[in-house]
């Protein structure tokens, strides 16, 4: 066993304890991918969202689809937003970019419908309580502008 193998079978054991948090991953990551090894920093994370116990995966998976977005793996963005949607569904910032990966793709009903869903989720009494809600607000209307502005000109 050559030391690479060694250091990763270390990690993931910390990983698996959970003596690896999430700032640990976040700060990792970062450093992985500010030096230019972005894949190696997506693995990292991918290592981490499928065997840490800890329950902050959320945030984990938004900065992933980050990440993967930015290796333009699109598809791949998508499923981590998602997922960070479906733990934890009070965090906007996956539904702000499950739009924009909706939109970079040509879907716009589905970046719509990402979007409209998080204003839903934090509309109370008519009243919007969360400013990413205000953000999805503002990618709606740029949206249906720049559809109106396309229409117009056919």
């Amino acid at each position: 066993m050559n030391s690479n193998e060694s250091e990763l079978i270390l990690l993931n054991e910390r990983i698996r304890s959970g003596s690896f948090a999430l700032s640990d991953l976040l700060e990792q990551g970062q450093i992985l991918d500010a030096s230019g090894h972005s894949l190696a920093a997506c693995n990292l994370y991918h290592l981490w969202i499928q065997n840490s116990p800890l329950s902050d995966k959320h945030l984990a998976l938004f900065n992933y689809g980050v990440l993967l977005n930015r290796q333009q793996r699109l598809q791949e963005a998508i499923q981590a937003y998602a997922l960070g949607i479906e733990l934890a569904p009070q965090f906007g910032e996956n539904y702000i970019n499950l739009g924009l990966m909706w939109e970079r793709l040509g879907q716009n009903e589905l970046a719509l419908q990402s979007w409209s869903e998080l204003v839903k989720r934090f509309d109370i009494e008519g009243q919007v309580r969360s400013q990413m809600a205000v953000t999805a607000l503002n990618h709606i209307g740029r949206s249906e502008e720049h559809t109106s502005e396309l229409q117009s000109r056919q």
